[in-house]
């Protein structure tokens, strides 16, 4: 399915608040033609009379839409709505505590917030509750743990879950090591937009792993994954490109 793009503020406020376990920030893309300062300034104003656009205003806050970044004025909103139950906010609040972005690093914290979305069904919340097991942050390693909550953020076509999921077999951790399993997670993942399993796939294409080797396809998942921002793609991208209209097998 990918992200869904959009462009008018209304429908994108609407398609969060309509139901916020699905339809989180990581399923959107929103246009460079969107008015971000009347969503700021609206969202503003709405958030006085229902917490519930308080999160939605937080995010405005945390990724500098239509005003400036201000990770603590972020933190702040994620704070009231999460104490208002509002699950996107309680992620969010587990994204602040564990990259340092409003209040210092407690990994603590991270699990506990990721941990009460998670038990409400929140994919992004289970992936990332997922990668602290895996790296041991709050909590001890435990592999299994960490592909039990991948596989149930994947089950909601997460697509940091669904590459994760890919890592984990690829690397052997917690399962047997398989190829084709990591790169049919990868491929699922790619499809949802993540452009980490986007550049995996174009590897996997250009080496031959556990596919037949296929430059065409490995040109065309690093142009993907490039265009997301991804510089490591992009710089795989000209690469074979130029090696491709040297051979005369690119036109």
């Amino acid at each position: 399915m990918g992200k869904i793009r959009f462009e008018n503020v209304n429908d994108y406020i609407r398609f969060r608040i309509d139901d916020p376990i699905n339809n989180n920030i990581s399923k959107v893309r929103l246009s460079e033609k969107m008015n971000f300062g009347y969503l700021f300034s609206l969202l503003l104003e709405l958030s006085e009379r229902n917490p519930s656009y308080k999160n939605l205003l937080g995010e405005c806050y945390y990724y500098g839409l239509g005003t400036d970044v201000d990770y603590k004025s972020a933190f702040e909103c994620f704070v009231d709505a999460s104490y208002e139950d509002d699950i996107c906010a309680q992620f969010n609040l587990g994204v602040c505590y564990q990259y340092g972005n409003g209040a210092y690093i407690d990994y603590n914290q991270a699990v506990y917030w990721y941990e009460k979305a998670s038990e409400r069904g929140f994919a992004p919340a289970q992936c990332n509750l997922g990668y602290l097991y895996e790296q041991g942050m709050g909590v001890e390693v435990d592999y299994q743990k960490a592909i039990f909550w991948y596989k149930k953020s994947s089950e909601k076509k997460c697509p940091d879950g669904l590459c994760n999921l890919g890592y984990c077999y690829e690397m052997g951790l917690g399962v047997e090591k398989n190829y084709r399993i990591a790169f049919n997670y990868y491929e699922e993942a790619a499809y949802e937009g993540s452009s980490n399993a986007q550049f995996n796939v174009g590897n996997y294409y250009l080496r031959g792993i556990a596919v037949e080797q296929n430059y065409m396809l490995a040109l065309h998942w690093y142009k993907e994954a490039a265009l997301q921002g991804d510089k490591d793609a992009k710089e795989k991208f000209d690469e074979l490109y130029l090696y491709l209209s040297e051979k005369g097998l690119y036109k």
